[in-house]
């Protein structure tokens, strides 16, 4: 079962709230490289992923608007990045069926497999706009430690284009980022 987080949350342009935020938090949320290579780096590689839900969905309205009205049909996979044997990272991603149908198959069948290393891979990839969004961590209780859940958590989403059709990745950082690791 999809997990309802953010539907009346507002997420505003990165540019307009980057100011408001710490470092290195700052660094992880604008960074628009893969976040998937840049926790493998911070972590050693003890990296994994968890798959929650993975199942054809409706988007929600406001990640419609976000996608450019792409349709209400979607694959819609949240999953957890988890490092050193902890959830760092809830991630939620819209594929609307169009964007599978245009040449993207590959994407539902990922499995365990991280979506930013295939994405990234591809060199048909385009990054679009980033939105960042402030929420209770108290929503995201079941993957995080009792004492943090008083606190909020940040999340920003990055619309892509694969092969020219858009799709929506949505990462919330259950954990304030480590700097990224360096030999």
């Amino acid at each position: 079962m999809p997990i309802n987080y953010y539907e009346s949350m507002p997420w505003l342009p990165a540019h307009s709230i980057a100011a408001d935020i710490s470092s290195p938090l700052k660094e992880w949320l604008l960074d628009e490289g893969s976040l998937t290579e840049r926790l493998k780096q911070a972590h050693r590689n003890d990296f994994a992923v968890h798959v929650l839900h993975q199942d054809k969905g409706v988007p929600t309205k406001d990640e419609r608007h976000f996608l450019g009205a792409a349709g209400n049909d979607a694959s819609i996979r949240e999953v957890l990045l988890v490092c050193e044997g902890k959830p760092r990272v809830f991630a939620r991603s819209i594929l609307p069926m169009t964007t599978v149908e245009n040449g993207n198959q590959r994407l539902l069948t990922l499995g365990e497999k991280p979506l930013g290393a295939f994405l990234f891979a591809n060199k048909e990839l385009r990054r679009g706009a980033i939105e960042l969004c402030c929420m209770p961590a108290s929503q995201f209780a079941e993957f995080m430690a009792e004492d943090n859940l008083s606190e909020s958590v940040w999340g920003r989403r990055s619309l892509f284009f694969l092969n020219g059709a858009p799709l929506c990745v949505c990462e919330v950082f259950l954990t304030e980022p480590v700097k990224s690791f360096t030999p």
